[in-house]
Formats: C-alpha cells, sequence, structure tokens
C-alpha cells in the first residue's frame, strides 16, 4: 500500500497473513489513514478484507513509524481464533480424561493458541517461546501416541532427544 507522509508517498509492507484464518494470502485493502499516536509517533492504520473464501472477514493492521519507514506492529482487531485442527492433532491425548462430550484443548493447541494471541498484541518475544513450546508438546504428544509404554520417558526428555529416539524419514527432518 502508498500512503502520504509528510507530502511524500511512502510505500507500506501489507500483511500477508489473515489474524483470524491464519491463511497466507494477498488480502484487498479497504482503506487506511495516517495518523499520530499518543506518544506522536507517525502511525498507519488499515482495514483490510482476507482473500481466503472460507473466511472472507475484515482486520485492522497498526503500522508505526520508526523514523525510516512504517513497521507491522499488530492487529487491532479481535483475537485470533486459531486454524481448524485436522482430526489427528485434536484427538492427540496428553491427560485428558476419556470419553467425554466436550474433549479437552491438548496442551498444543492451548499454548499455540495463547502463542497467536500474544503475537496479535505485538509480543513477538513471547510468541515465539510459545510456539516452540506447542511444538514440543505436539512432538512428546505424537510419540506417546506411538509408544505409549514410554510416556514417562518421553515427558521427561528433551525435544531433540524425542526427535531422534521416536522420529525416522521425512519428519525427523522436517
Amino acid at each position: 500500500m502508498n500512503v502520504v507522509y509528510k507530502n511524500t508517498g511512502v510505500g507500506v509492507v501489507n500483511p500477508n497473513i489473515c489474524p483470524h484464518c491464519h491463511v497466507t494470502h494477498n488480502p484487498n485493502e479497504l482503506w487506511h489513514t495516517v495518523t499520530t499516536d499518543i506518544d506522536n509517533t507517525a502511525t498507519v492504520v488499515s482495514a483490510w478484507q482476507c482473500t481466503n473464501q472460507s473466511c472472507r472477514r475484515a482486520f485492522i493492521a497498526k503500522y508505526r513509524h520508526d523514523g525510516q519507514a512504517f513497521r507491522f506492529e499488530r492487529f487491532l482487531n479481535g483475537l485470533p481464533k486459531g486454524p481448524e485442527w485436522p482430526k489427528p492433532i485434536s484427538d492427540l491425548k496428553s491427560g485428558n480424561p476419556q470419553n467425554t462430550q466436550q474433549p479437552e484443548q491438548t496442551k498444543f493447541i492451548k499454548t499455540y493458541l495463547q502463542s497467536l494471541v500474544a503475537e496479535s498484541n505485538g509480543l513477538d518475544e513471547l510468541a515465539g517461546m510459545g510456539y516452540r513450546k506447542a511444538i514440543e508438546y505436539l512432538v512428546k504428544d505424537w510419540a506417546i501416541q506411538l509408544v505409549p509404554a514410554d510416556k514417562d520417558k518421553i515427558e521427561k526428555s528433551w525435544l531433540g532427544a524425542v526427535i531422534n529416539d521416536y522420529y525416522t524419514g521425512d519428519l525427523k527432518d522436517i
């Protein structure tokens, strides 16, 4: 998107992911405005519409001027709902009670969703740690599904050790 700042056209990088469905895409810009924040920092607030046919929701992005360019700060509207998880992921059990009408979220899903919230609020350092922990839960939960007898060993092991001991081929490489 191009904005006018101090009587000069300035390019601003468009968001490339929807905070609702988390699909990477090129959203449609609805509008934008250049304004001043409370601390007198120039900001751009822009509204976008997701181009993913199953989402099509609107969202608002905020950019702050850092002295050289406008940099993405965060999405302003709503918290991300997270993706629709495939059945094998949502079925992973890590101490969840069996045969319940409303199954509890796995630690992976809960941690991932909390990381999305942190990221959408501009807390990238916390989000990064959360995503790493979410991956650890996913890898360990999956290993426990593969070898239930080793549950205690898997839960106490480092992530790298679990990957080396329980995964092979493409999964291990990824």
